[in-house]
């Protein structure tokens, strides 16, 4: 029978995580010199968003590799095309140094996955005759120019306009600088992208000053204007004078303004301002824009009217004085400044626009973005001595200085602090040094939420939520455990559930030798007791990942990766992935919502996977999920990150992340559906021959043969309750069965000593009848079980020897 996959699925399956390099190299082979050739296409460029739709990605596909495949020499920018309806689209072609790498990738993915890769190859045919569809007639041609073409313009451009042009163009980002043959002054072109403009022309600013671009004002230069202008205005009242005052008040400030700025003699204007009449006259109109827009605010203010930052920016605006997107910018920076500075009470209609219940929500994500872009905080170092400083550019900084998972500022909600020094509270010794939660600093304000960092000892670093889970999961993440959870997969289980048990035990003791001088041991119980639950721990820890992994492989199949990010995959990141509720309103009746965290541990294989289903649960990662619930984020992303490309990289990952969950949430209802028709039968690979409630009866089997058949050739036949539990593999089981078995005469203790018993022959004819009944049902697994259990049996009895506290040399 043969598979069908999607094409999703085979490059799923053909390149694994960390491999879009690969892939990105591989299609643009493809699609520059096998594709054009096969369909007779005289096309040998290709675009990032022809990419993108062939292999079905994301539109940030091919930026997230360009840098590398140029870097590398792989690909190379060729100019621009004009298309219908798309208008100049940046195109690259593939270098001989490139094509020669993806020969070598297709070679070894042929070896590896012949039958498979043929049939990726086919799809990506198909996908790249569907988007170049219309240049399948020699009717629709596309006009390409390539960076020779647009030079060759350039240049004649500026020799139409008397100019020459100085610097060579290579992409559409590097500035073009002129002469003038006039003046035999450099200039820089007033427009950006030359090449679009509908009527070519270059004009000297200095030969035609009326074509003068808007004066640029440093930043820090304007900001000194405005302080000025605000000390002028805090002396007058706005609301007690009359327009004809205020109109009057307006040209003594400006004025005086510009007085203030000639006394102090300010370097960077000193000079202009003495030569320039013009630059001298656009310095008083920029002060009396200020004036303008400051009384506007104070008056709105005072009168305790809302301030809609946007309105008061286009009634103030002049146009030939300052462009309309800057002065809406420099005004909400001039509000920022009244509020903080001068203790300005100032009631924003935006911002009160806010729920209550978001309003904290959206200072808190403020908050943070603050304090992790851009910024540099100093530590004191382990020794309390030395200072480190540790600057956050809003990037995870992982678990080595990189992240796998390529999150930045745009993903706010999924980035947290965490401490960089291993067992932190444990080295605070000093009592003015003190542990605090990184989460909580958000609450506070921006100055004390620094102060409050910069008592942390070795400092804060910046992760994603992913990167911080790995971090601090120890179990996961140690080596011979996470090569086996990585190795294991749906068949494994199915087949060899045995084996796996067998498997998991041997890494459970290296586990716990390797670690075992770390691990705190309480005074409550022996070290033997103490022993056997930390074990118990561990092996309950790693079963639940195993569970996991055979739950999510179920339902959503091997090699599954997250359907948003497209970065964590369960064979490498199983702790990132968390079980996320699509339907809340399934919840309003009396269904119990289960968080399946801790139910990994508790709970059997088939219970979870129907209870996922019924709960219509899908697993994506830590971050995605954490992005998933930030609805507040969502909502107001622009007023959090004060920046509309941000904003719209923002809604484009959440519509994208809108379809990944609609989607798997319709496999899930297609689970449901069978569930509820009685047509799907969950497996429980993992619980060979004993049911649920079927303890008492494991117990007895279990003491039935150590009593009769495992000590047949010892003269004492008893047991202890640390034997059976060693056996069964499982921590407290005598003690929550023993009194039971002893009330119903199935045991009995020896005389003269609590802590050992035997079986009675009541509790051996029950044992024989449950023997043979589990022979008949499940006769290969019964005996796997028994031979588990007799070599559990022969390595506790060689450790009680070693530690001398062997049994049955003391009854005797």
């Amino acid at each position: 029978m043969t598979v069908k996959y999607t094409q999703e699925e085979l490059l799923g399956k053909i390149f694994k995580f960390g491999e879009s390099l690969q892939l990105g190299i591989l299609t643009i082979y493809y699609i520059c010199d096998i594709f054009p050739k096969k369909n007779e296409i005289d096309k040998l460029f290709f675009s990032g968003k022809e990419l993108s739709k062939i292999l079905s990605r994301s539109e940030f596909f091919f930026n997230n590799i360009r840098r590398e495949l140029l870097d590398e020499n792989f690909v190379q920018y060729c100019g621009t095309i004009s298309k219908k309806k798309h208008s100049f689209v940046q195109i690259y072609t593939i270098t001989k140094q490139g094509a020669d790498f993806a020969a070598e990738i297709i070679e070894s993915k042929i070896q590896e996955f012949s039958n498979l890769f043929n049939d990726l190859t086919l799809r990506l045919e198909q996908r790249y005759k569907e988007y170049n569809k219309e240049l399948m007639s020699s009717e629709n041609n596309i006009v390409i120019r390539s960076i020779e073409e647009i030079k060759n313009d350039l240049k004649k451009i500026a020799e139409e306009n008397n100019a020459k042009m100085l610097t060579t163009y290579k992409s559409d980002e590097n500035k073009i600088i002129f002469r003038c043959k006039e003046c035999n002054k450099e200039f820089k072109d007033i427009y950006k992208n030359i090449k679009r403009r509908k009527e070519p022309k270059i004009a000297c600013p200095f030969c035609f000053p009326e074509l003068r671009p808007n004066t640029y004002i440093p930043e820090e230069l304007r900001e000194k204007i405005a302080q000025y202008v605000l000390v002028e205005l805090r002396q007058i009242t706005i609301y007690n004078l009359v327009e004809k005052e205020i109109l009057e008040n307006i040209v003594s400030i400006r004025d005086s303004v510009f007085r203030q700025i000639e006394i102090k003699k300010i370097p960077s204007l000193d000079n202009r301002i003495q030569a320039d009449a013009d630059f001298r006259q656009y310095i008083k109109n920029y002060i009396q824009l200020i004036v303008k827009l400051l009384i506007k605010i104070k008056l709105l203010n005072e009168t305790k009217q809302k301030i809609n930052i946007t309105e008061v920016a286009k009634e103030t605006h002049d146009k030939n004085i300052v462009s309309l997107k800057s002065w809406v910018v420099f005004s909400t920076k001039i509000i920022q400044y009244l509020r903080q500075n001068l203790d300005f009470n100032i009631r924003s209609c935006h911002h009160d626009t806010f729920q209550k219940s978001a309003q904290v929500s959206i200072r808190n994500f403020r908050n943070l973005y603050k304090l992790v872009d851009d910024i540099t905080i100093t530590y004191l170092k382990k020794d309390l001595q030395m200072k480190i400083d540790i600057h956050y550019n809003g990037i995870c900084q992982g678990n080595n200085g990189t992240c796998q998972f390529n999150v930045d500022y745009r993903f706010l909600p999924a980035l947290s602090h965490h401490h960089l020094l291993k067992n932190y509270k444990k080295l605070i010794t000093r009592k003015e040094f003190k542990y605090i939660l990184p989460h909580t600093i958000l609450n506070l304000k921006f100055e004390r939420a620094i102060k409050l960092m910069q008592t942390q000892i070795g400092g804060l670093g910046l992760a994603c939520l992913n990167c911080h889970f790995s971090k601090h999961h120890v179990i996961y993440n140690f080596s011979p455990i996470f090569t086996f959870l990585q190795k294991l997969s749906l068949e494994n289980i199915n087949e060899n559930p045995s084996d796996v048990l067998i498997k998991l035990k041997s890494l459970v003791s290296i586990y716990y030798n390797q670690k075992k001088e770390k691990t705190k041991m309480s005074k409550n119980y022996t070290q033997a007791q103490q022993k056997t639950m930390i074990k118990d721990g561990i092996r309950k820890s790693t079963l639940a990942f195993v569970k996991k992994k055979y739950s999510i492989q179920f339902l959503f199949g091997n090699d599954y990766v997250c359907p948003i990010c497209r970065k964590a995959n369960i064979n490498e990141h199983l702790n990132c992935f968390v079980a996320h509720h699509t339907n809340e309103d399934i919840f309003r009746d009396d269904l119990e919502k289960i968080e399946f965290g801790k139910e990994y541990k508790k709970k059997d294989i088939d219970w979870l996977i129907e209870n996922i289903i019924i709960q219509e649960c899908v697993f994506i990662c830590i971050n995605c999920h954490q992005m998933l619930h930030a609805v507040n984020f969502r909502d107001y992303a622009l007023t959090i990150l004060e920046s509309k490309t941000d904003e719209i990289f923002v809604r484009n990952y959440y519509s994208q992340l809108d379809k990944q969950i609609s989607k798997l949430k319709n496999r899930i209802l297609i689970f449901k559906k069978k569930i509820e028709n009685h047509l799907i039968q969950i497996p429980n690979p993992l619980q060979l021959i004993f049911e649920k409630g079927d303890g008492l009866k494991r117990n007895l089997i279990c003491i039935y043969y150590i009593c009769e058949v495992f000590s047949k050739d010892k003269e004492n036949p008893f047991f202890t309750s640390g034997e059976l539990n060693f056996i069964i593999n499982k921590a407290r089981s005598f003690r929550n069965f023993k009194h039971k078995l002893i009330h119903i005469d199935y045991i009995q203790v020896v005389e003269n000593f609590q802590r050992i018993y035997h079986i009675t022959p009541k509790g051996k004819e029950k044992a024989r009848e449950l023997i043979n009944q589990k022979l008949n049902d499940f006769p290969k697994r019964f005996r796997d079980l028994i031979d588990i259990w007799e070599n559990n049996y022969v390595e506790y009895q060689l450790k009680m020897k070693q530690n001398k506290y062997f049994f049955g040399k003391e009854i005797l």
